[in-house]
């Protein structure tokens, strides 16, 4: 059987990308998980059985979910990896991990790509996740040091992979390297529908609150709109969007999958406006029947289909045009119907994002880059 030697940009929190890294270790041998550093308390992932290995910057890591005091030495930890005697090497990709191409040159380097760093790439991401302008002219210099090496790593890689269109126009463009899509896999088994559980006329957020995510375009157009919204989920926005909300909007906090699958079963449709990499959410979603109204790209190209299970909204509009994509969204929640879609239909859509599918497109791709 091929063995695989895992490598992923750290264990610190429980989000997509180690959603991918699980299913990965369920689909090959794998000899080892290297990561730089690692804290699995309250993960919620069953890596337990891998052998994982860290680099030398373990013995600084607060064990707090905070790195960014590492962020200066996080390229240089991946030196110290090893990749023993698998057959091939799987890296999981968004910020560093594919620096280890450099040192593994006698066996194939797959890397799976949830995103080339944006913060590292596009300015205006930056500029949004620096806590300050101080901070922000500290990245952007750092920023300016490692894109050549971002560039110059993925070259080496032996296969890129992207999670989405989305992802592979960004390595065109960033990397001048071409990527194959491969969508990561959705839990469809867990998020299906319950016929016994009634649709209510709420609309729903789910996701963290933060900037990138847009939280601020669904709360400020059900305002718009006069309509019901329940937000689940929490971060640091959390005070700026209870300030936008109007008296229709509800906050839940942070909801677990059972939660958040009930969520889904009694909404009438989802609102995602934010630009994401590929967007897990509302492909859940979908997974119980529920339509999404979306921002018309990124990732949710890839995963609604527009008119057949739910709507691109604002495919054209800038993102720092914020009053027209309120105003986008509001005219949307204002006319949705939900007796327009066929929840059987949207089902059948989510269906071809199940584990299984990632599997079998996994275990290709490593077979064919051995032979």
């Amino acid at each position: 059987m091929t063995t695989v030697s895992l490598v992923h940009e750290r264990i610190t929190e429980l989000g997509g990308s180690e959603k991918v890294v699980d299913e990965l270790a369920k689909t090959f041998d794998i000899q080892g998980l290297f990561v730089p550093i690692s804290d699995r308390r309250g993960i919620g992932l069953d890596l337990d059985e891998l052998a994982v290995t860290t680099s030398p910057l373990q013995r600084v890591y607060r064990h707090d979910g905070r790195y960014s005091h590492l962020l200066p030495a996080l390229p240089i930890s991946f030196r110290s990896f090893d990749p023993g005697t698998s057959d091939a090497v799987i890296v999981s990709h968004h910020a560093f991990a594919n620096r280890v191409a450099h040192s593994v040159r006698d066996r194939p380097v797959i890397s799976y790509v949830h995103s080339p760093a944006r913060w590292m790439w596009d300015q205006r991401f930056a500029r949004a996740e620096a806590p300050s302008a101080a901070a922000y002219v500290v990245l952007r210099t750092f920023c300016a040091t490692q894109r050549p090496l971002d560039r110059r790593a993925a070259k080496c890689v032996t296969r890129l992979l992207a999670n989405s269109s989305e992802v592979a126009g960004r390595i065109a463009r960033w990397w001048d390297c071409d990527a194959e899509v491969v969508s990561p896999p959705v839990d469809v088994g867990f998020f299906t529908p319950d016929p016994s559980v009634k649709r209510d006329d709420s609309f729903l957020y789910a996701g963290r609150l933060v900037g990138y995510k847009r939280p601020d375009i669904a709360i400020r157009a059900a305002r718009r709109a006069g309509v019901r919204l329940i937000v689940a989920g929490d971060g640091r926005e959390i005070d700026r969007c209870k300030e936008l909300a109007g008296p229709e909007t509800s906050f839940v906090g942070p909801v677990d999958d059972i939660g958040l699958r009930h969520l889904f079963r009694k909404s009438q449709a989802l609102i995602f406006p934010g630009l994401e990499d590929f967007g897990m959410i509302p492909v859940e979603a979908q997974a119980t029947g529920l339509p999404v109204i979306g921002l018309g790209q990124g990732g949710i190209r890839d995963t609604v289909i527009d008119g057949t299970t739910g709507w691109w909204v604002g495919s054209e509009i800038d993102m720092d045009d914020t009053s027209t994509l309120v105003e986008a969204f509001a005219t949307a929640l204002e006319t949705f119907a939900a007796s327009s879609f066929d929840e059987e239909k949207i089902i059948a859509h989510a269906e071809q994002f199940a584990p299984e599918v990632f599997r079998s497109r996994m275990q290709a791709i490593v077979q064919a880059s051995l032979a």
